[in-house]
């Protein structure tokens, strides 16, 4: 029930979110080191991508991106900024995509959004679909709470969220078959919300 409520409120403030956080990602220095390890024509998976933010980084880089994300809100807006690029209505937790088919994952602010006893299973497919030595980036939530609060842009609606400590996605990781590159801390505020932001890359090993 918890991540559907997620999914209901970003169907709500889905214009506000494209209005406040439009270009969030335009100069996120963690982001961009992720992006800058890409090859041209990897295919890369962008979980969670919203209403598109990350799109002229990728293309920039000569990825082929694929991008998935459960608002239908939040892609009707993306669809409409970005006409000849392709979204898909597809759950994290489920993906259809064949084993190996990926050579990076973007995950942004997306697994934040998931129960934690179903985290592992996330993982676990983000693994089975990126080739060995494939790449993942998380923008996560740091902390330790797992709760539902008044959502930041309309108080007047709730909204899900799931924070994690580093030792916690780390072993979370390991336990999927990945080997974290760099984590890093940051604060973020604005006048909306404020937190602390964590940032990680983690390599797939295994097969």
């Amino acid at each position: 029930m918890t991540t559907k409520l997620a999914i209901e409120t970003y169907d709500k403030i889905a214009q506000k979110y494209e209005e406040v956080y439009g270009k969030h990602w335009d100069d996120c220095e963690f982001t961009e080191r992720f992006f800058s390890m890409l090859k041209n024509k990897d295919k890369v998976l962008d979980v969670g991508c919203g209403t598109g933010n990350s799109v002229p980084l990728l293309l920039n880089q000569g990825c082929i991106p694929v991008r998935i994300d459960l608002s239908s809100k939040m892609l009707d807006i993306a669809r409409k900024k970005f006409p000849k690029v392709k979204f898909s209505k597809m759950d994290m937790r489920k993906l259809h995509f064949k084993d190996n088919e990926f050579d990076a994952i973007f995950c942004g602010y997306a697994l934040i959004h998931i129960e934690k006893n179903q985290v592992p299973g996330v993982l676990n497919e983000f693994s089975r679909v990126l080739k060995k030595g494939g790449l993942v980036f998380f923008a996560l939530i740091k902390g330790d709470k797992e709760s539902i609060v008044k959502e930041p842009l309309d108080k007047n609606l709730k909204m899900f969220f799931v924070e994690f400590e580093k030792d916690e996605i780390e072993r979370l990781l390991k336990r999927a078959g990945f080997s974290v590159l760099s984590m890093d801390e940051d604060y973020y505020k604005d006048e909306y919300e404020e937190y602390n932001e964590l940032f990680l890359i983690a390599k797939k090993n295994r097969k």
